[in-house]
């Protein structure tokens, strides 16, 4: 991973906390417009906001440091848990404003290598680890309550409404779904086989349940995003220019938001595969990033991205119901 040292404009940045949290000393300037990307077809007010609020994190191991921030999201008080993965191999936990509350990640289950993150209704945490090829599941204060499964290489993770789990298991290029608490191999359903074509997946990393029910995966090597129903049935799928996405988000909207890595960006598209923002590109000044691998969208439509690369994390203004869908077409990366 790209481990970079995170440094800002005293101009634009004000230190806001011990634990290195950065802020926008004017909430309402625009730092989109410069990085925002262009579609055709697309009108500029479709786009959601894409605000820089605030970032926190630096490379380290002190706690509030990242050594490879991964996966992240945001439990239901609005703690925001974010995967430190690489030497760390720990989680953290954050107020919404970036405060440094706890950490775990040692003890009768220390991680090796974890990667996805995600939290349910009761606020269960559970952590894939690719090294232990396992889900492991904690409380909301880190204490461990139960492991399972076996992967080949477990990445991004997902929970619905019913209490379903879905793994994402990269290497078999496949979803995994856990019915309920269910771990039992026997008991679970697969989603999705190698190859391009329509439902096929190749080394697959993120995954989010929709409002709808239905499963939105960051199909990665296919450069695009594929959807099925909770049965495993493909629907549909979308490119637009997507080049090595890692990982989804959905928000209370139903909007799909991406973590377009290789790009350096966000994207945001309506559940049917409508672009309506993207925002960002290479750099270590706020509002860019470096390899961004994890996604989150709190209740209020407050983003948080893991910006690995610049081992911090970076937080932008709610977003928007779009006023109107426009129809666009597939464009190629300038990065592929």
């Amino acid at each position: 991973m790209f481990k970079k040292l995170v440094l800002a404009s005293a101009s634009v940045l004000m230190l806001a906390s011990a634990y290195d949290v950065r802020a926008a000393t004017d909430p309402a300037q625009d730092l989109e417009t410069p990085r925002v990307s262009v579609f055709a077809g697309v009108a500029s007010s479709s786009r959601v906001s894409s605000t820089f609020l605030l970032s926190w994190g630096s490379a380290g191991s002190a706690p509030g440091q990242f050594a490879d921030p991964r996966g992240l999201a945001v439990g239901p008080s609005g703690t925001v848990y974010v995967v430190d993965g690489g030497i760390n191999s720990r989680i953290e936990a954050f107020s919404g404003d970036g405060g440094f509350l706890f950490q775990w990640g040692s003890g009768r289950y220390p991680y090796s290598n974890p990667w996805g993150l995600a939290i349910d209704a009761a606020g269960s945490v559970f952590v894939t680890d690719f090294q232990f090829r396992n889900v492991e599941v904690s409380s909301p204060t880190g204490a461990f309550l139960r492991d399972f499964g076996q992967f080949t290489l477990p990445r991004g993770i997902a929970t619905s409404t019913d209490g379903t789990v879905f793994v994402v298991d990269c290497n078999n290029h496949q979803i995994a779904a856990f019915p309920g608490a269910v771990t039992a191999v026997s008991s679970v359903h697969f989603i999705g086989t190698y190859g391009t074509g329509p439902g096929q997946l190749r080394y697959p990393e993120g995954v989010a349940v929709g409002l709808d029910g239905n499963l939105y995966v960051a199909d990665t090597y296919d450069n695009r995003i594929v959807v099925y129903a909770p049965s495993g049935t493909y629907l549909r799928s979308w490119d637009g220019g997507l080049n090595n996405p890692e990982a989804i988000a959905i928000d209370s909207h139903g909007l799909v938001y991406v973590a377009d890595s290789w790009n350096d960006r966000v994207v945001v598209y309506t559940s049917e595969g409508q672009l309506i923002s993207a925002w960002g590109s290479a750099g270590t000044e706020v509002g860019h990033f470096s390899r961004p691998t994890g996604i989150a969208v709190d209740k209020d439509g407050y983003v948080y991205v893991a910006d690995t690369g610049n081992a911090r994390v970076q937080k932008f203004g709610p977003a928007t119901t779009p006023t109107s869908r426009s129809s666009w077409g597939r464009i190629k990366s300038e990065y592929r």
